[in-house]
């Protein structure tokens, strides 16, 4: 039932950003779809993930404390939806953008809860950015950072996602690599109801030989 909500959420959000005027960054990557996407550098790749170099960008997020990612991202994707469809202080329709980042913090223990942030990129020519009406959700900015990247098809799920995540862990271990290992991202593309073709990522941040990395968005003072 609710990957039906999901789908039909995300059936509406896309029908209206058909009808939308294009973004003028058509050079994004093939995954965004003609949606609006933060724009990233590529300083590497290899067979297993590429690292990539992000500007600062805002975002709207919400926070879910929840066992499972699936459980958790149904739940928070409803009151982001409700904000860009018109839940925020101004009233206005924002388009529909990519990817739904969810952030994944581990519970300290195997019957903890998980923290999980999801959110939605708010488009670069939004300009003054609404401030949402929903306690939940607030606005926050990624600062520039650089990320390493794999891509996996498929749904991302209970099962994918820490399996994925976990692959990535052992890769960039193996390859000596400097990363964050107290959380990961998911970075999702498609809808619900999109079944082959799918493109979904893990983002592990990248740290410097002395563990420092990019810090985690705060939430913004409702003005």
């Amino acid at each position: 039932m609710q990957v039906v909500k999901l789908a039909v959420l995300f059936l509406t959000a896309f029908l209206g950003r058909c009808q939308a005027q294009q973004r003028e960054n058509s050079s994004s990557p093939w995954f965004c779809h003609d949606l609006d996407c933060p724009p990233f550098v590529t300083l590497d790749k290899n067979a297993d993930y590429e690292t990539r170099q992000y500007t600062p960008a805002n975002w709207v997020s919400v926070n879910v404390q929840n066992y499972t990612y699936s459980a958790a991202v149904s739940k928070g994707f409803a009151p982001l939806f409700g904000y860009i469809s018109g839940a925020n202080k101004e009233g206005v329709r924002i388009n529909m953008t990519a990817p739904v980042l969810v952030k994944v913090l581990p519970g300290d223990g195997p019957f903890c809860q998980n923290n999980f942030t999801i959110s939605f990129f708010v488009p670069t020519q939004q300009g003054d950015t609404p401030v949402p009406t929903e306690p939940s959700v607030y606005l926050s900015r990624l600062p520039a950072a650089t990320y390493f990247v794999s891509s996996f098809g498929g749904f991302a799920d209970d099962t994918s996602v820490p399996a994925q995540a976990a692959a990535l862990t052992a890769k960039l271990t193996a390859n000596g690599e400097a990363f964050d290992s107290s959380a990961f991202w998911t970075a999702g593309y498609d809808a619900p109801y999109k079944l082959t073709g799918r493109h979904n990522e893990i983002w592990i941040l990248k740290s410097d030989a002395a563990g420092r990395s990019g810090s985690t968005p705060a939430k913004s003072v409702a003005g």
